[in-house]
């Protein structure tokens, strides 16, 4: 449990960084710049990536924090409970 607490600690703390920075930059942008509705499209697309790497960088944290400090990190099946790898096909 301490080892998923301190991966979603880190990866909150990003996300608050990402919103605070992109905050900041509507806070300076007006409507009537050069590039307006154009520029809260990127931004918006910008926002989207960003929030995708934060969610599996703190997925890689997370693991690589639990296996050299924690626990680790199982699935809890094996090649030998997953019921579809039993499963026979016949060819006709």
């Amino acid at each position: 449990m301490k080892d998923i607490l301190v991966g979603a600690l880190v990866t909150a703390g990003l996300f608050s960084l990402g919103k605070y920075l992109i905050g900041i930059y509507l806070d300076f942008s007006t409507v009537d710049s050069v590039y307006g509705a154009a520029g809260s499209i990127l931004l918006l697309l910008i926002w989207i990536y960003y929030t995708s790497l934060i969610f599996f960088l703190g997925a890689e944290f997370t693991q690589i924090y639990a296996n050299t400090h924690g626990q680790g990190i199982s699935t809890g099946a094996s090649k030998n409970n997953i019921p579809w790898l039993k499963l026979k096909f016949m060819i006709i």
